[in-house]
């Protein structure tokens, strides 16, 4: 393989010659530039970039670390980052830590290592370690600035960049829309209780009955992973233990989906009987029988928002990141209210 000195050899000038030619760091004239570029074709040279980007301490790399890409959530998320990183002159290496904290833990630290120019990363923390985990976040590789954006989790940090969305005030207005609805049996399945999701879901759905002075129902509250499977496991095993929701507020709509499968097995009908809402905004909400009410989130915005945000604190330097939160949105559909009309989404799948 040849190096840069063959390269020099063969067009007859210096080393930093070649180089300056390669990298554009400073004026080469036209007749020397034509030589030495001549040579690189001859001989098949390849720049060494990694090389290269670890002697400038920039790679014009990004890492990203999402909780699982099996989550349909996600892939809109990505698109996102992809959209933005390219926009900005960037690659990416992504990573799914499929909710293993440990495995999010090496990720992060092998990317931190491997001299990425800064990071992009869904966390899978529990609410417990948020504090000592962000700062392990912030902190560096000796010599080497790599900043990081967060999703979802609401860390604190001023030295992290941090987009999350209103999960209270989003879980308020669906369960406020069902009492609206007069509904006052609503069941509520969550993801882990260990996330900080959780937490302010519960919370929402707590201030909307409080606001209306409702008392929530007896064993309202169900668990699952965020996968269909769960849903469904979750919402049969209540309804063979005799639960008798007319609403179900869902923390996902991959949950809320098995969740309508697990109703519909029991024979009773969406939304006459139980009334469903999820979150997340999938385009499989508007596909199956009944379409699903789900609030709408800016998955597609959040994900390129971060890297807009990183790219910002990358060139800039900037040690302090932005905090910014989201909002959603809640899209009305047949699985609480038959009347309303079909809005299939074709596109983008």
């Amino acid at each position: 393989m040849s190096s840069i000195v063959d390269v020099a050899k063969k067009a007859g000038v210096s080393i930093s010659t070649v180089s300056h030619v390669i990298n554009g760091t400073k004026y080469v004239s036209p007749n020397l530039s034509e030589r030495v570029n001549n040579a690189i074709k001859l001989l098949g040279y390849q720049a060494n970039d990694v090389a290269a980007s670890m002697k400038k301490h920039v790679t014009n790399n990004i890492g990203v670390i999402l909780q699982n890409i099996g989550m349909i959530f996600f892939p809109e998320v990505l698109a996102g980052i992809e959209k933005a990183a390219k926009e900005n002159g960037y690659k990416l290496f992504y990573f799914s830590s499929n909710f293993d904290f440990a495995q999010e833990q090496q990720y992060l630290s092998l990317l931190k290592k491997s001299w990425v120019d800064g990071i992009v990363i869904d966390s899978c923390c529990s609410k417990e370690i948020i504090e000592d985990y962000q700062k392990r976040l912030v902190a560096n590789v000796p010599g080497h600035f790599v900043p990081v954006v967060t999703l979802e989790t609401p860390f604190t940090e001023k030295g992290l960049g941090v987009i999350t969305i209103d999960q209270v005030k989003y879980t308020f207005e669906a369960v406020e829309y069902l009492i609206k609805m007069r509904h006052r049996r609503i069941g509520l399945l969550l993801g882990p209780e260990y996330l900080p999701l959780h937490s302010d879901n519960h919370a929402g759905y707590l201030a909307a009955h409080d606001k209306y002075g409702i008392e929530p129902m007896e064993n309202y509250l169900m668990h699952g992973d965020y996968f269909a499977e769960s849903g469904y496991k979750a919402v049969r095993n209540a309804l063979e233990e005799g639960t008798n929701w007319t609403a179900l507020y869902v923390a996902n709509d991959q949950m809320a989906i098995g969740a309508m499968k697990a109703i519909k097995e029991k024979g009773l009908s969406i939304p006459q009987d139980i009334a469903v809402i999820g979150a997340d905004g999938i385009f499989v909400n508007t596909l199956i029988e009944p379409s699903l009410t789900s609030v709408e989130l800016p998955k597609y915005e959040m994900g390129y928002k971060s890297v807009q945000m990183l790219v910002d604190m990358i060139q800039n330097r900037k040690t302090v990141g932005e905090h910014i939160r989201m909002e959603g949105k809640m899209v009305i559909r047949k699985s609480t209210d038959a009347s309303v009309s079909e809005d299939w989404n074709l596109t983008g799948w």
